[in-house]
């Protein structure tokens, strides 16, 4: 959590804090780390790719991620400030967070919310019904679940100084090592009761097997990792005894960086954590430079452990997330750096309170209607479209050679995407030889342009421009601009298919009915019975003029169909036939047809099964 919000047991620790930041940042200047713009210098005429060169630490990039406590809407002060829950979570903020699709998601957990009382359990206390309903989207999307354990209740900490409303003043700590195993076993006990009710165990009906982290308290400070290694054993212990120790992997210490190397020489604490994570906050000079200093000391540090490196919350104090730019450049420095998870800061302008973070979210909260940011869509295109567990490669522009551009390069067994932020106020030409990452499949981009910032329109950004596979990835990027190239499952322009109905020949299963190729929605689709002949008609509605289809094909693709329309759903015209599909995303123009309902007609599958469609969109 940014220092400026931290709520600290003391004004001393909180001086501290500051001080520390502004001595870091000034030696980052004074050792020349910050970012220096070269006049005249630009980007070299081809970048090249290092396919030899691996550079996330131990393992593979997991993917970029956030916190999200949007649940907290739920708490006694939103909801007094004018949060109405669920509907605005319903119908606001969780199509926002599935159009983010993160593959990782952090959040706090206070146990006040549902453990109030020793010996008391509210699984469905106000702050419970919230966390369950962010937890139902997180899941739906297939993302993986980060629990924080952030606050405890007064009951459960022998410190007589905790004597406050956690909903306004959270991060209680634990007992000191060895004075209070009592209050320890009781932290572990309870803790480890959340993670049953969640899964299930206790009868809950629960199912939530996406959470697959656990980590606790939030930012320990101002105490030393030692008081980490007797609650993680008792925890570990309670795991086991539950059947989930295998499903859930401990972290931290989740802290600054000047705790991390304390937290690996700690005694007994490494056998206990599954990742190391650390939190990065900085002012706008020091941001990049410090945060690509401080992943080269965490790397240094981790790197004999065999352990991964999680940057699990980061942020630029000045502008924060007000400025879109600062998330492309943290996340570019973490990837290149060698973390293995990048998690922004914060879903939301606000959490547990009403006033104690503007300026951090993706959005606003109630009382602008949930304006949406620039922010935002620069987070979803960097979230959406990486490949998760790849491999992070080098390249030849660093930020010494190419001082406009920031770039990374990432792929798996079936996914290639490339970052690139041109931070100049004029276009620049972009070459980049993907050697022996150049692909059979076309690149799609996905585009931030500050000369034509997108306010509230749609869920995401969609691809805007189709590059031609092929070794060189050769673009210009607009003066300011973030742009996304990759060559997963592309989320199309919104087209005349919104509103529209779908229906078909056969559908394999419920779950891939006709619907799912016209609901803009990348991650569904619609197949068919394995057979030939099968057809997936649209109806639009009413006549409408069409010049264009594009079909994003699933691997079951069909080799040979036809593209027909009909004014009333009987008679139909073929106005293009293809006998030689290749599959993958294929557009398709013709001259101007007016028509209601439109028919892809399968005559010959390319593969033993059915034919399958992610997306149609027609204009």
């Amino acid at each position: 959590m940014p220092d400026a919000y931290v709520a600290l047991p003391s004004l001393v620790v909180q001086h501290a804090k500051t001080m520390r930041h502004l001595i870091v940042s000034a030696l980052l200047i004074l050792v020349g780390l910050l970012p220096a713009h070269v006049a005249g210098q630009s980007v070299p005429p081809v970048v090249r790719v290092d396919a030899g060169r691996p550079l996330t630490l131990n393992g593979p990039f997991r993917g970029l991620g956030a916190q999200d406590d949007s649940n907290m809407l739920w708490s006694g002060p939103n909801r007094a400030a004018g949060a109405q829950v669920p509907h605005d979570f319903q119908q606001i903020v969780a199509p926002r967070l599935r159009a983010l699709h993160m593959p990782l998601v952090r959040k706090f957990v206070d146990v006040a919310w549902f453990a109030p009382e020793p010996g008391v359990y509210a699984w469905d206390s106000p702050a419970m019904q919230g966390l369950i309903a962010n937890l139902l989207t997180h899941q739906a999307n297939g993302s993986t679940v980060m629990l924080t354990i952030w606050s405890i209740p007064r009951w459960l900490s022998a410190d007589p100084r905790i004597t406050r409303d956690t909903e306004l003043k959270p991060a209680a700590d634990f007992p000191s090592p060895g004075t209070n195993p009592d209050y320890e076993q009781r932290w572990a006990n309870v803790v480890a009761d959340l993670l049953r009710h969640l899964y299930g165990l206790d009868g809950s009906g629960l199912n939530f097997s996406n959470i697959a982290y656990l980590g606790g308290p939030n930012e320990p400070i101002y105490f030393g990792t030692d008081r980490l290694v007797r609650p993680f054993n008792l925890l570990r212990a309670n795991l086991e005894a539950a059947g989930l120790a295998d499903h859930i992997t401990l972290f931290g210490p989740d802290a600054f960086v000047e705790e991390l190397p304390a937290a690996i020489n700690t005694p007994g604490l490494d056998p206990l954590l599954g990742a190391y994570t650390f939190h990065f906050y900085a002012g706008s000079a020091a941001f990049e430079p410090g945060l690509i200093a401080a992943l080269d000391r965490l790397r240094t540090a981790t790197a004999p452990t065999g352990k991964q490196l999680w940057l699990t919350e980061f942020g630029e104090v000045d502008a924060k997330n007000d400025d879109w730019r600062n998330l492309p450049i943290g996340a570019i420095a973490a990837i290149n750096g060698g973390a293995a998870a990048a998690l922004m800061w914060n879903t939301q302008d606000q959490i547990y309170n009403t006033d104690n973070i503007p300026a951090w979210g993706l959005w606003e909260v109630y009382d602008t209607d949930y304006r949406l940011k620039p922010a935002f869509y620069a987070w979803q295109i960097m979230a959406r479209h990486l490949p998760e567990s790849a491999t992070v490669y080098g390249h030849s522009c660093d930020r010494a050679q190419c001082p406009d551009l920031r770039m990374a390069v990432l792929a798996n067994a079936t996914q290639r995407a490339v970052i690139a932020l041109n931070l100049s106020d004029r276009p620049l030409p972009l070459q980049v030889d993907l050697g022996p990452l150049a692909g059979d499949r076309p690149l799609q981009r996905y585009l931030l342009d500050p000369a034509d910032l997108p306010k509230q329109a749609g869920p995401g950004l969609p691809t805007d421009r189709t590059l031609p596979p092929g070794q060189l990835l050769a673009d210009s990027l607009p003066a300011g601009a973030l742009a996304v190239y990759s060559d997963g499952v592309p989320i199309l322009p919104p087209s005349r298919t919104t509103g529209g109905i779908a229906a078909a020949s056969s559908q394999e299963s419920a779950e891939l009915a006709p619907y799912y190729a016209i609901d803009n929605d990348p991650h569904t689709r619609w197949s068919s019975r394995f057979a030939d002949g099968e057809w997936l008609t649209i109806d639009l509605g009413a006549r409408q003029r069409i010049t264009s289809v594009q079909i994003q094909w699933e691997a079951a693709y069909a080799r040979a169909y036809e593209l027909q329309h009909s004014s009333d759903g009987r008679t139909w015209r073929t106005v293009q036939r293809v006998t030689a599909g290749s599959g993958g995303l294929e557009t398709l123009h013709f001259p101007p047809q007016d028509a209601r309902y439109l028919r892809i007609a399968a005559m010959q599958r390319a593969t033993p099964f059915g034919v399958s469609i992610w997306e149609v969109a027609i204009w």
